[in-house]
């Protein structure tokens, strides 16, 4: 038998998918400014990437500041509440705007590398592991993509621009 915990992340692990489409249908309708944070997080020649519940793909660890929250706050947070890490220091890499499919959304992106093995702790989180650099996921997020490969190059990479 479910417990009760049990059934409320059930529950909204089906409810996230039809969340996110509205979230993601207002913030393309009203032009609101967003900001968030992600994170580059390296060990051992690969790099952390989460799959989420309510959409397809790989990403960055990341999400949205919350009111009277730091950039810099908001990625340690995401960091912890979406891989089970928390950061040393975090590098920042740079501010990117991400313009695509009407959105007004910028992203901090700050860059660190640990020890520690990731473990998903929220319902949101399908899937949370480090892949290797010279073998990342194809349905890798095409802003992650660029921003990693950046990094592989081992040049700075762009700090502003679009993501």
């Amino acid at each position: 038998m479910r417990t009760m915990d049990g059934l409320r992340r059930a529950a909204l692990r089906r409810l996230a998918p039809l969340l996110w489409r509205l979230q993601d249908w207002r913030l393309r309708t009203t032009g609101d400014l967003t900001m968030g944070a992600k994170v580059l997080v390296v060990r051992e020649g690969a790099v952390l990437l989460v799959g989420h519940t309510y959409r397809p793909g790989w990403f960055l660890p990341g999400g949205g500041l919350k009111r009277g929250e730091t950039a810099e706050a908001c990625a340690r947070r995401e960091l912890r509440e979406e891989a089970g890490i928390v950061a040393g220091e975090l590098r920042f890499v740079g501010l990117f705007a991400n313009l695509g499919r009407g959105r007004n959304d910028h992203i901090a992106l700050f860059a660190t590398e640990t020890e520690q093995a990731p473990g998903a702790t929220s319902w949101e989180i399908a899937e949370c592991r480090y892949w290797p650099l010279d073998a990342l996921p194809p349905d890798l997020a095409p802003g992650d993509a660029r921003r990693i490969r950046e990094h592989i190059g081992g040049a700075p990479g762009r700090r502003a621009g679009r993501w």
